[in-house]
Formats: structure tokens, C-alpha cells, sequence
């Protein structure tokens, strides 16, 4: 294969001898302009990664519709294991993303991935964010009345912002594998470290919580006569051979259970409404609550947004990286009208006596096989959900106590699926609560205030003689020429920043301090008003 020609400024030429460029849209006063006026024009583009261009028109029809029903899972990046590649010479040929053996995903039987379209990036980035979580959006709004769909609203939003944050914030760090902890590290030393490793465990020590008991949940909506011990101990036991499996790839099935489940769910919403418009009464609503109501809704949509550490795996990914800024503003635009149509249609049929579960009010409303599908989808989707949720949970402190072998890991995670079980038992009457607590204080933290603080610190130490020593402007020796450009003009747009620029940022952080701490407090009293 005839090698790609590098330029003087580090630009790639492909095989028809096109260069091939690179920009960065991320800045606070929009898209490409804001670098123009950092870097001015010569300084905005940045070698592309090198793209095999007769991948794309390879893939046919059917290509494409494998792709959408076993898109990778994607994972965040959390560890060495799940580091990013953000720039690799040869992407098709070298994974972007390991998996947890160290080996490139799969898609189907296929070795390599291909590139991402816009679309299909914007597919996979939704396919992330919109999982289970969205089963609880009708018993959202009954808890924050109709004014709550306003802060799902800004808290989409938000989540755009702060997820292009996320992925500038993963181009400054040096080295060709980039991970989470790494940036807290770069940003705030040992100490960044170990809060994002913190603040990772924590999160999804709340997520194997809520799937376990919506797993539980649903297996007793459609069995109602096993008791509920029967049913967490069978069922956990039944989730120990996923446990087992340590490739992500295996398991790739469980994006398009999802999707299923999803439009299953939101069809069959709507369908009521449509089916019995009667049910819409004035009475049944409220247009706001009270704060600790406000407090467990706006926890539920937080939690709903939960994804931010896997975006720069999907950058690395896309083909187009200018697109950057339209793909995650579409993405967070669909999730905004899949939440609102979802707990809208929700409201409207079931009212302030929605249940925490939209299945529960679905078999109770309407019992039958097409229904008891619908709940089986999740079912099916829980199940396979806890593999990931535990994998990812365990990548730190495996690394951290030098955990290596298969079996040895194997036995970790089924040790930590026991324990978490059994804390899931003991919390399952209160499924709200702990979906609230993991958005407002966990969530808040990894996806919300992190990025923008990390950010605004690293534009600080740009200036510092520290730059060299953190590869901010110097790339690291094991940078390749493409990786070194990038980085370089990414370091040279944050040491640009103003002070205007830093306001901007830091009020971002302190933002989401403040309304983490405001919502985290109004879970807690929820809690005790529930027990009292």
C-alpha cells in the first residue's frame, strides 16, 4: 500500500495526493471563529487523521444496517484499558478503542471499524445517553410538575456545552491514549486523579444499582407471584456468566435491545393517548410541586444524561471532525425530544399516580402479550446492561491492585456483583431516590462541573513553565507528527484564553456546584420525608 505524504505543516496527503485537514470548532464564542481569532488562520487546521478511503463506499445496505444493530459500545474512558486514541496513523488498521483483553472492538466479524458519518455518529452519541433512564421521565414530571420539563430543557443544553468541553478538554492532554483520570491528573495533579476515579466508581456504583432493580422490577411485573428475594437472588445469580464475559464485543447486541426497548416504549405512549384521549384530564396535573419534588426530577433527567467520558471516543471515531459542534448539538437536540415526547405522553395518561417505572403503569393499564413484549425488551436490556456497568466499575481498582489474570477478574467482578446485589435489594423501595442521588451528585460531578474546571485550570497552566512538562505546547515523545500538530494548536487556542474566557468557564463549574449541591440536598430530604 503506497504510504501517505506528510507537507511541512504536518498535513497528511491521501492516496489521490489531497490533503486532508482537521479543525477545531470548540470555543465559547462559537464554532470556527473562535479559533481564527486564538490561532488566526494559519494555526486553525491540523493534519486529519488518516483515512482509508476506499472503506466507506465499501459498505453496502446491509453493512449499514449491521452497523445499526450492533453499533460498538462505546466506553468511557476510565483506564489504560479504555484509553482514547485520539490520533493514530492508521485508525482502520489500529483500534481506536480497546476493549477490556486489550483487543480491537468488533463489529460483526469484522476486524476494524469503519469510520462514523455524521449520522451515524449522532445515532451512536443517542443510542449512549438515552437508555434505561428513560423509563423514568413520566414519574419525573408527576414529582416536578410540567415547570420540571423546563430544566430538562437547559439541562440538555448544558449537556451539549459541557460535552464539547469534555472532548477539548481530552486533546490537551499528551500522549497518544488519553484517559479521565489522566486529565483530572494533568489538571489538578494526583489529587484531579483520584477525585474523577472517585467520582467514576461512585457513579456507577448508582448505575449497577438502578439496572439491577429495574432487571428485578421488571421480571416481577411480568411474574408477579415469585417473591421479590426469589427474584433478586435467581436473577443475580443468572447474571454471573455476563459477568464473566471480558469482551465488549460480545455483548454489542444489547445498543440494538435497547433501541427496541426505547421506540417500543415510546410508541406504546403515545398510542394510549392517541387510543383514549379521554384520559387528559386538568386535574390529573400539576404545574409544579414542591422543591424536594423538583429536586428528584431534575435528579432523574441528570442521571438520563450520564455518557460525557465516552464523547472523545466517539470524536476519535467520526470521520469528519469539523462536525464536531452540529453532531453533539443534534445529538442532545433528539434526546431532548425523545425525554420531553416520552414524559409528556407519560403525564398526560398516567398523571401525578405515575409510577417510577412507565412499565409498571403499562401492565397495570393495559395487561397483555404485546405489553409484556415491551417489558420483556427491558428486561433483556437490564440483563445485558450489567456486564458493562460492572466491567467498567472494576477497570480502576483492577489496575490499581495489579488484578491481570481472566479468572482473577472474572472473580473481582462476581465478588462486586454479589456485594452491590445485595446493597440493590436493600435500596429497591426506593428506586426514585437513587436514581436522583447518582444525577445530582455524581452525575453533576463527571459530566457537568468537571470538564469546564478542568479546562479553565489547564488554560492556566498553559502559561506556566509547567506546559513542557504536561506536553500542553510540547508534544509528548510518544505523540505521532499528527497527534503532536493537533495538540499543539489545541494548547496554543486555551493559552489564548482571557480573562472573559475564564469567567465564562468557571461560572460553568461553580453553576453546576451549586445546583448538584441544591438538588442533592432536596433528594436527601425527599428520602427522609419517605421514611418518616
Amino acid at each position: 500500500m503506497k504510504k501517505d505524504a506528510k507537507n511541512g505543516n504536518g498535513a497528511k496527503a491521501n492516496g489521490n495526493g489531497r490533503l486532508e485537514y482537521q479543525t477545531y470548532p470548540i470555543g465559547r464564542r462559537g464554532g470556527a471563529a473562535a479559533i481564527d481569532d486564538a490561532l488566526g488562520s494559519r494555526c486553525t487546521k491540523a493534519a486529519m487523521f488518516a483515512t482509508n478511503a476506499e472503506s466507506r463506499p465499501s459498505w453496502s445496505l446491509m453493512d449499514e444496517l449491521n452497523f445499526v444493530a450492533t453499533t460498538p459500545v462505546y466506553k468511557p474512558a476510565v483506564s489504560h484499558i479504555s484509553s482514547v486514541a485520539l490520533d493514530d496513523q492508521s485508525p482502520l488498521e489500529v483500534p481506536l478503542l480497546l476493549d477490556q483483553g486489550g483487543h480491537g472492538l468488533m463489529v460483526g466479524k469484522q476486524k476494524h471499524r469503519k469510520r462514523l458519518s455524521n449520522a451515524e455518529a449522532v445515532y451512536t452519541i443517542v443510542n449512549i445517553f438515552v437508555g434505561l433512564g428513560m423509563l423514568s421521565k413520566p414519574y419525573s414530571v408527576a414529582q416536578g410538575g410540567w415547570i420540571s420539563l423546563f430544566g430538562l430543557s437547559f439541562l440538555c443544553f448544558w449537556g451539549a456545552i459541557s460535552g464539547l468541553i469534555m472532548i477539548r478538554c481530552f486533546q490537551l492532554i499528551p500522549g497518544s491514549r488519553v484517559t479521565y483520570p489522566q486529565l483530572g491528573q494533568a489538571a489538578m495533579g494526583i489529587v484531579g486523579k483520584r477525585i474523577v476515579q472517585g467520582i467514576i466508581m461512585l457513579e456507577f456504583v448508582g448505575a449497577t444499582l438502578i439496572v439491577m432493580i429495574f432487571m428485578w422490577k421488571n421480571f416481577s411485573f411480568l411474574f408477579p407471584q415469585i417473591d421479590s428475594l426469589t427474584t433478586a437472588t435467581t436473577l443475580t445469580i443468572a447474571t454471573i456468566p455476563s459477568v464473566w464475559l471480558l469482551n465488549f464485543g460480545e455483548l454489542s447486541c444489547i445498543s440494538f435491545i435497547g433501541v427496541l426497548a426505547n421506540a417500543a416504549i415510546t410508541i406504546a405512549l403515545i398510542g394510549f393517548i392517541v387510543n383514549d384521549p379521554g384520559q387528559i384530564k386538568a386535574e390529573k396535573y400539576d404545574n409544579v410541586t414542591d422543591m424536594e419534588g423538583l429536586s428528584v426530577a431534575m435528579g432523574i433527567y441528570t442521571v438520563a444524561l450520564a455518557g460525557h467520558a465516552a464523547l472523545p471516543s466517539i470524536y476519535a471515531d467520526i470521520k469528519d471532525k469539523s462536525s464536531i459542534n452540529k453532531v453533539v448539538g443534534l445529538s442532545f437536540f433528539f434526546m431532548w425530544i425523545i425525554y420531553c415526547v416520552t414524559a409528556a405522553a407519560g403525564y398526560l395518561f398516567h398523571g401525578r399516580d405515575a409510577h417510577v417505572l412507565v412499565t409498571e403503569d403499562i401492565m397495570i393499564k393495559n395487561p397483555g402479550w404485546c405489553f409484556e413484549l415491551v417489558t420483556f425488551l427491558v428486561l433483556a436490556k437490564s440483563y445485558c446492561s450489567v456486564s458493562p456497568i460492572i466491567s467498567i466499575l472494576n477497570e480502576i481498582p483492577e489496575a490499581g491492585l495489579g488484578i491481570t489474570s481472566d479468572w482473577a477478574r472474572r472473580t473481582s467482578r462476581t465478588l462486586c456483583l454479589a456485594i452491590l446485589s445485595v446493597l440493590a435489594y436493600i435500596c429497591q423501595d426506593h428506586l426514585d431516590i437513587v436514581e436522583a442521588l447518582t444525577g445530582s451528585a455524581f452525575t453533576m460531578c463527571s459530566s457537568f462541573i468537571l470538564p469546564p474546571l478542568f479546562l479553565v485550570l489547564l488554560s492556566y497552566k498553559s502559561k506556566d513553565k509547567e506546559d513542557r512538562e504536561l506536553g500542553l505546547v510540547a508534544p509528548a515523545p510518544e505523540d505521532t507528527p499528527c497527534a503532536g500538530a493537533m495538540k499543539a494548536n489545541a494548547a496554543q487556542w486555551v493559552s489564548k484564553f482571557t480573562k472573559w474566557d475564564r469567567a465564562y468557564y468557571w461560572f460553568l463549574a461553580i453553576s453546576g456546584v451549586v445546583v448538584g449541591a441544591v438538588f442533592t440536598y432536596g433528594d436527601f430530604r425527599e428520602l427522609l420525608k419517605k421514611k418518616l
